[in-house]
């Protein structure tokens, strides 16, 4: 015995390995569906997502997100660019998080109306940096 792991556990940790690859991956394509989603709904009706997600009114704003979910959501679902999605990603959901707060910073919406959106901005953004350190390239 001299301490090294015993064939069967490291059997064992490349299966786990892999099953928490596979989750990763998949739940990355997932990001990526619902990223072209809502970037295509803010594309073509940019004030009905801006509103529910307590974002600055401006179409403007509301297409550029828009764009922005769609080019993150296209590089999620292509394997080979996905860990570039998700870095994005996570970018786009800190970003979405600020952007609330400004709206209640700037008395446009009150706290109780944004907070949801900052606490999920910010949570969605951990998700993705954290799973963009377990995608390969």
């Amino acid at each position: 015995m001299d301490g090294a792991p015993a064939a069967s556990e490291e059997r064992g940790n490349d299966v786990t390995n892999a099953s928490n690859d596979r989750a990763a991956q998949g739940t990355a394509a997932l990001l990526g569906a619902l990223s072209v989603a809502t970037g295509a709904i803010l594309l073509v009706s940019p004030r009905s997502l801006t509103e529910l997600f307590k974002l600055p009114r401006t179409e403007t704003v509301g297409r550029a997100l828009g764009l922005r979910d769609v080019v993150a959501g296209t590089l999620l679902l292509a394997p080979s660019t996905r860990r570039a999605g998700l870095l994005l990603r996570g970018a786009s959901d800190a970003t979405d998080a600020v952007l609330a707060a400004s709206e209640t910073l700037r008395g446009r919406r009150p706290l109780r109306h944004t907070a949801i959106t900052i606490v999920g901005g910010l949570a969605l953004a951990a998700l993705s940096f954290g799973l963009s350190r377990r995608t390969g390239s």
